[in-house]
């Protein structure tokens, strides 16, 4: 035991998985941000999956990885959101943290990140990480059950990119089995339902890069938030894994979150790639359209509180 033990210290600490569709002008600054921070590359890694066709992308991946001796890239021909599932498959690191394609690192996150697989390795508590969007007193909660991580997550549980999980928890999952092609990282979220401790972790790791909305995906906007991700969390409670109160809030919350998707691209009609068709019909499955119109001012003005306290936080 005590060898055993000896050996995981010695272990990759952390993964940075970046599963991608070859678009340059996210990447290589994703990439820059983390190289520009590493003083150990001995401590982590850094995975790139890539299911797109840009050959110049490709040629300069290439010499990215001449230049960084923990870089691996690797092309898959995972459809869509499944890439995710091939960039953790190849993780070698004890802690394997999903790094979306368009979100750099701040300054210090990962040192950050390092020191939490450090510190955690032994326990191997489940954490999703929020970046600060759940306001969390002192940026950080502990649970002792998956139920009340999944509350205390709400609609937030839908963000592959707060997405983390510990190798040996991967090792034990089968997947094989079907999962969600738009929500993929439902898997490794739920992966683990019955572990000692939960953690959400709400320091903020990572910022975005601000781009069109045209680039950001295809898929039926409406029949993924409102009937695809409220029937997987319908899921958890058929098989009593969370309480029919906290499935009942987490279909709340998103009911927010697809009011302010029902304002920004059907009301506004910002242009986006989203398939917004039978958008009502969607919605209805799972909640009352008029509900949903109603909630609209109560979202509006809630977001405009939250980016005052976010840059409140940020110029502190």
């Amino acid at each position: 035991m005590a060898e055993k033990e000896a050996n995981e210290m010695n272990e990759l600490l952390l993964s940075l998985c970046i599963p991608t569709n070859g678009i340059s002008e996210w990447v290589f600054p994703v990439l820059d941000s983390i190289y520009e921070q590493a003083n150990n590359l001995q401590k982590f890694e850094v995975v790139v999956t890539d299911n797109g066709n840009n050959l110049d992308f490709y040629n300069r991946m290439q010499e990215y990885c001449s230049r960084y001796q923990n870089l691996r890239y690797e092309k898959t021909k995972a459809q869509g959101f499944t890439n995710q599932i091939d960039c953790f498959k190849l993780a070698k690191g004890q802690l394997i943290k999903f790094v979306n394609h368009r979100m750099p690192l701040v300054k210090g996150a990962l040192e950050y990140l390092i020191s939490f697989a450090e510190k955690n390795q032994k326990n191997k508590p489940v954490t999703y990480f929020t970046n600060g969007e759940l306001q969390l007193k002192n940026g950080y909660k502990k649970l002792q059950n998956f139920d009340s991580f999944m509350k205390t997550l709400g609609y937030w549980s839908s963000w592959s990119a707060g997405i983390s999980i510990w190798r040996s928890d991967l090792e034990k999952i089968d997947l094989q089995k079907p999962y969600s092609l738009t929500f993929p990282h439902t898997v490794f979220l739920f992966g683990n339902t019955g572990a000692d401790s939960y953690i959400i972790d709400d320091r903020r790791l990572v910022t975005e890069i601000q781009s069109k909305p045209t680039k950001k995906g295809n898929y039926n906007l409406f029949t993924a938030f409102s009937v695809e991700y409220i029937d997987i969390i319908r899921g958890l409670l058929d098989d009593k894994k969370i309480s029919s109160s906290t499935f009942e809030y987490i279909k709340k919350d998103m009911s927010y979150f697809v009011s302010l998707l029902l304002y920004e691209y059907v009301i506004k009609k910002q242009e986006s790639s989203y398939d917004l068709q039978n958008y009502k019909e969607a919605i209805e499955k799972n909640y009352s359209y008029l509900a949903i119109i109603c909630n609209i001012p109560y979202v509006l003005f809630k977001n405009q509180v939250l980016k005052r306290i976010k840059k409140c936080m940020a110029d502190m």
